[in-house]
């Protein structure tokens, strides 16, 4: 197998690819999307304080109560578990 002479492109100067790439001071930056001033808040409302769901508790359960809740929230579309507690102690007039 014959070995390739590299020293050719050894000596080769080096290249600076900012420099080439780097836009004319007059012209627009090309890709750059103009920002657009918007009127008013972006996004979802704030909630009232009274609305916001901030606390947390933990409740530790057996595996069979565990499944039973699990069973529950299958056959209430799918509710998660949390969701599913929290009415059943509205509905109890607990909270």
């Amino acid at each position: 197998m014959a070995k390739f002479d590299l020293s050719e492109i050894k000596k080769q100067p080096k290249k600076n690819l900012l420099e080439e790439t780097k836009p004319n001071s007059t012209s627009e930056p090309l890709n750059k999307k103009a920002k657009v001033k918007r009127k008013g808040k972006v996004g979802r409302p704030v909630k009232n304080e009274v609305d916001k769901l901030s606390k947390k508790v933990t409740v530790n359960l057996t595996e069979a109560e565990f499944n039973k809740l699990k069973k529950l929230s299958e056959k209430n579309f799918d509710i998660p578990i949390p969701k599913l507690i929290r009415s059943f102690l509205k509905q109890g007039d607990h909270i």
